[in-house]
């Protein structure tokens, strides 16, 4: 058996899918918001953030949880908040996503409908992309 299929997590939205059994994982993802927060914004302890248009950020084993949809607005709030503060132009956001290329992307594409609409009137003017990367 390839260490591929032993390491698979179970897809869609069914009773024993990695969707409704990812718990802990998410618990664990709201618990490292805080340091999330104190790490992106130390990057702006500098006259200006390494990124001036752009930010990319990868979600390595992203699986098809819910952490990936805990994470993301995360990091845009934080960054957004941050520029406004200091008045520097909000950059653009690419999110990778990456797992194994047997990973259930439909499904954790389907769940980020929450995150487009989660910033209302907050993230208006922000452009973010989302890219499933096996």
């Amino acid at each position: 058996m390839d260490m591929k299929d032993v390491l698979c997590m179970n897809t869609g939205e069914g009773e024993s899918s990695y969707l409704l059994n990812s718990k802990f994982t998410n618990v664990t993802a709201i618990k490292s918001i805080p340091t999330l927060k104190r790490a992106i914004e130390s990057l702006f302890k500098e006259e200006s953030p390494p990124f001036e248009h752009l930010l990319n950020v990868a979600d390595l084993g992203c699986a098809s949880g819910s952490t990936s949809n805990t994470i993301m607005p995360t990091v845009v709030q934080t960054v957004v908040n941050k520029c406004r503060e200091l008045n520097h132009k909000i950059p653009e956001f690419q999110f990778y996503l990456n797992d194994l290329p047997s990973n259930d992307f439909n499904t954790l594409f389907k769940g980020l409908n929450g995150f487009v609409g989660s910033g209302g009137e907050e993230f208006e003017n922000t452009s973010c992309l989302v890219m499933g990367a096996p």
